[in-house]
């Protein structure tokens, strides 16, 4: 190299070293973050869903998305995983990559002529736009991020909560936190990383059972996965393989730690579940402790106002047994139906409440698939939606969060593992 070639290198260099200072700089500040890093680190529940679980027989992202937003998305990149998460206020939300952003503003000028959108005034290069269905949008170059569903007016407190998701730094992003490293665990194209008290009451029961006295709530987590398969026109079932765990060393302890050989599920010597009731519970509880969840739940208790003239809790607080709750319809302006057995070594317990009386004993293909497990649940969800007790918008809420789905079932089994199924 010649000396005045040298000289040149030199001297350019603290403008090259500025250079990559100023870019450093704007793409830190100002260029827009990936995606994924949208998910805060502190959202209560996270499900991930890879693009060979959304492209499989034409099962899209924006059909999904339209099933739950009310109008299917366009200029998605649809090769990239789709997160959806609950965030610490508790709203829903999606988050999906962006391929073509100028498609979708495209798409929302023309929902907003027709009075199903309002479009909104940008901020800080993010376009927005109101849903009359109660979700708010907004996005950029690269990402498009729903929350909701909420009321109009809500949405000046929705858009700040997504504002703050957008100004965030990527390192106080899911992704980059220690909760990911959890999810990584987990095999299958749909993951699923979720803190116990973000689930909803009922639901949260099944999982409560199988924590043992001592643990908060508020520090068990689960996560699950499931392979999406496609046979034919229509999805198979799918099953979510998940367990019970912790971030928090002393609750781990107590969990790894827990007494888990508790006796499995004998086949009830008084059966009744007939294959299109509601819901059918069964589980092994130590004491009261199911009967006392049960009670937890202010729906639940309200329907069990009248055990304590037919079960004896004292003698449940000292023996256990296992529970098969029968939860057979929920009639308008009547009580509800339902039928609790409670089994024993040495006695049988039982209350139908306002129920016609069943027969002594009626094969069911339900209390089959019980038996022999630590816990099972079965909720029939086209028996719920038909259910006249239910109110409008609870009906309706149902009903767009559950889709096409027929029926949930739930198997809970040693070393707080458990079995999750959709159909």
């Amino acid at each position: 190299m010649t000396h005045k070639k040298y000289v040149l290198l030199k001297a350019s260099l603290p403008f090259v070293l500025l250079a990559a200072i100023v870019v450093g700089l704007y793409f830190l500040l100002f260029a827009p973050k990936d995606y994924a890093d949208l998910v805060p680190a502190d959202a209560r529940a996270v499900l991930t869903v890879e693009p060979s679980a959304l492209l499989a027989n034409d099962m899209r992202l924006g059909n999904m998305l339209s099933s739950q937003l009310g109008f299917r998305p366009e200029g998605l990149d649809e090769t990239q995983d789709v997160y959806i998460f609950i965030t610490p206020s508790e709203y829903f939300a999606v988050c999906a990559p962006l391929h073509d952003g100028r498609r979708l503003s495209e798409q929302f000028r023309r929902l907003s002529k027709s009075g199903q959108a309002e479009l909104l005034p940008r901020s800080d290069q993010l376009a927005w736009a109101w849903l009359k269905t109660g979700w708010l949008v907004a996005w950029n170059s690269n990402a498009c991020l729903a929350l909701g569903p909420g009321l109009v007016q809500e949405r000046d407190v929705m858009r700040q909560a997504m504002d703050q998701l957008f100004s965030s730094s990527s390192r106080s992003s899911f992704r980059h936190s220690g909760h990911q490293a959890l999810l990584d665990d987990v095999k299958g194209n749909l993951r699923l990383y979720s803190h116990l008290t973000a689930l909803p009451s009922p639901f949260s029961m099944l999982f409560r059972v199988d924590v043992p006295q001592g643990c908060k709530d508020g520090k068990v987590v689960l996560v699950a996965g499931a392979e999406i398969a496609f046979s034919g026109k229509e999805a198979d079932g799918v099953t979510m393989e998940g367990r019970l765990t912790s971030e928090d060393d002393e609750t781990r302890s107590l969990l790894e730690a827990s007494d888990t050989s508790w006796p499995p599920l004998e086949a009830p010597l008084r059966p009744y579940a007939p294959d299109n009731c509601v819901l059918y519970l069964a589980a092994h509880s130590e004491g009261d402790q199911l009967l006392s969840l049960l009670r937890s739940d202010q729906n639940v208790r309200t329907m069990l106002l009248t055990l304590d003239k037919s079960i004896d809790t004292e003698r449940l607080k000292s023996r256990g047994g296992d529970f098969f709750l029968t939860l057979d319809a929920l009639p308008k302006d009547a009580d509800v139906r339902f039928r609790l057995c409670i089994q024993q070594a040495d006695s049988i317990q039982y209350d139908e409440h306002t129920m016609p009386q069943p027969p002594a004993i009626a094969p069911s293909a339900l209390t089959d698939k019980a038996t022999g497990k630590r816990a099972f649940f079965t909720l029939n969800v086209a028996s719920l939606l038909q259910q006249t007790g239910l109110e409008g918008g609870v009906a309706q809420t149902l009903s767009r969060l559950l889709g096409q789905t027929k029926r949930i079932s739930y198997v809970a089994s040693e070393r707080h593992r458990f079995q999750l199924t959709i159909e």
